[in-house]
């Protein structure tokens, strides 16, 4: 049966977010892929984009979002093709130095005012140091994949199709900032090439580095419009046969099917 509606559904960290005074909320790529959508698709077709996530979540913070929705998202219909992304990983995987939990001194009454912004300022500058002594990652690498797994599932379950974004390689200044930072984004990156057959896995990695802010994650106006461009390259074979097959002419994108 053609599918008449599409529902697409985004669960990601801050970087699929509109920075402030830097872009619209209409100029991100999950918005954009709405558009793009809405454009190819036969009239009559109902096309909503769903934006969900938590600016600076890790995996299983996502994951409690995604399951407490399915409390009342209802199951996808035969007739609705429902598209789940998921774009996490960097605050997951980043190496945070063994000084990290210091920050709690902040909420400290009355001292942590006063002592947090000098602190905060030396555990910055003297980060790379103090790292290269000893880090350790928020999410370790088996936890991250069993959650993400069980993400996957639950989509599964519900009739729906996950489709799962690597993270951009970071570019050589966030490296300096952050020491060990390239080979652990590298390293989730190949664990989601690892998911599931019926998983869509897009790469990113490749994004240049003006396509990202400053920070070496958050994307710039243009490297949302790219990020949009090739999830609906990659996405176009595979909804548009669902919806009027003898419409459209299926061609290969740069997903990569695991």
């Amino acid at each position: 049966m053609p599918a008449h509606a599409v529902h697409l559904y985004f669960y990601t960290d801050s970087v699929a977010f509109p920075r402030r005074g830097i872009q619209r909320l209409s100029e991100t790529y999950p918005l954009l892929v709405e558009e793009r959508v809405k454009r190819a698709v036969p009239s009559g077709i109902s096309v909503r984009c769903i934006l969900r996530g938590l600016g600076g979540a890790r995996i299983q913070e996502l994951a409690e979002i995604l399951h407490r929705d399915f409390g009342y998202l209802p199951e996808a219909a035969a007739d609705t093709a429902s598209y789940y992304f998921f774009n996490s990983g960097i605050v997951d995987c980043a190496p945070q130095p063994f000084t990290y939990h210091l920050r709690a001194l902040r909420r400290l009454p009355f001292l942590g005012p006063l002592l947090w912004p000098t602190l905060r300022r030396n555990l910055i500058k003297f980060r790379p140091l103090l790292q290269r002594i000893w880090s350790f990652r928020l999410t370790r690498p088996r936890p991250f994949m069993k959650t993400l797994n069980s993400m996957i599932a639950s989509v599964a379950a519900v009739g729906g199709r996950s489709v799962v974004l690597l993270t951009p390689r970071p570019p050589d200044a966030m490296e300096s900032r952050s020491p060990g930072i390239t080979s652990s984004v590298e390293k989730y990156n190949s664990m989601k090439k690892d998911s599931p057959a019926n998983v869509l896995v897009l790469s990113v990695e490749a994004l240049e580095a003006e396509l990202l802010l400053d920070d070496g994650h958050h994307l710039t106006t243009r490297g949302h419009e790219q990020v949009a461009a090739l999830i609906w390259e990659a996405l176009r074979p595979d909804l548009i046969p669902t919806l009027e097959p003898q419409q459209f002419q299926h061609q290969r994108g740069p997903m990569e099917r695991c």
